[in-house]
Formats: C-alpha cells, sequence, structure tokens
C-alpha cells in the first residue's frame, strides 16, 4: 500500500517519525534541498549518498506523464526521522510510510534526519503487470563526514 495522506495505518508499524528529538533544533529553511527526478521512468540518480543524523530535503519531481512511486518502507519507517512529507504546494503532513505516489507532472518533499546506517532501497511498485525486479533507487546511509561542511 502506498500513502497518498501520510497518515498511519494499521499496517505500519515501528516508525521513527516520532523522533522528534532527531529534528529538535533543525532550521528547515536553512537545508539545501536534494532534487531527484523521474524521467522516462528511471529515478535520476539513481544511487543516492546521505549522512546520518544531518537534516535533508528530499523533493521526488515527476517529469512522466504518468504516476510513479517511491516504495522505500525499511528507509521512510526505520532508516530516518521522517519530519514531514509535504504533496505539491499542500500543507505537510506527518505520520509513518511506506512510500509516496508521484502522481504525473508533480513533486513530494520529504523532511527527514537519516538515523540508522546502511543500503536502503526504493522501488517504483506502480507496474501491475510487470512489478520491478530490481531497486529502482539505493540510498546509502553513511556515518558522517568529520570535517566537511554542513547545511
Amino acid at each position: 500500500m502506498t500513502s497518498t495522506n501520510a497518515r498511519p495505518s494499521t499496517f505500519i508499524n515501528e516508525c521513527l517519525a516520532n523522533r522528534a528529538d532527531m529534528q529538535k533544533d533543525i532550521d528547515w529553511a536553512a537545508v539545501q534541498p536534494y532534487r531527484m527526478r523521474v524521467v522516462n521512468g528511471d529515478f535520476r540518480p539513481m544511487i543516492m549518498s546521505l549522512e546520518q543524523n544531518r537534516p535533508y530535503i528530499l523533493v521526488l519531481e515527476n517529469a512522466d506523464a504518468k504516476d510513479h512511486d517511491f516504495w522505500a518502507p525499511d528507509f521512510l519507517k526505520t532508516g530516518v526521522a521522517l519530519e514531514s512529507i509535504q504533496f505539491g504546494d499542500k500543507t505537510p503532513a506527518t505520520g509513518c510510510v511506506n512510500g509516496v505516489r508521484l502522481k504525473a507532472r508533480s513533486s513530494v518533499t520529504l523532511r527527514f534526519v537519516p538515523v540508522w546506517e546502511g543500503r536502503y532501497e526504493a522501488k517504483d511498485v506502480n507496474f501491475a503487470l510487470t512489478p520491478t525486479i530490481g531497486p529502482t533507487v539505493v540510498i546509502n546511509v553513511v556515518p558522517p563526514r568529520f570535517g566537511a561542511a554542513v547545511n
């Protein structure tokens, strides 16, 4: 089930979205957004590297004329403390989700802090007859780099 309203359901357990301690004192207006675009069914970039405990704003943009999914339950539920999800210009929503539906020619903004180091996969599960076999996107959460510039 792909959530398009960012509301918890009985199918979603063990979510870190309520980890307010990970998000306190973050000036989200100062965090530079990262963009990921879907073009001709491909997510670009396909591989992302994120640092643990650093805030991120990920803007998922669908440039295609059909819907796509960013289905990443391990990443969104247990890999990050998800601050909010914003569909287009709507008011940001909070909650726990397995993934988001990217409507044709639309965008979704995710604000989060990666908590656990590891390799996470996201898939486009919108194809009922031809499901995605491998990952659509690979997200690597790495330990913080010391001495690097921070947002």
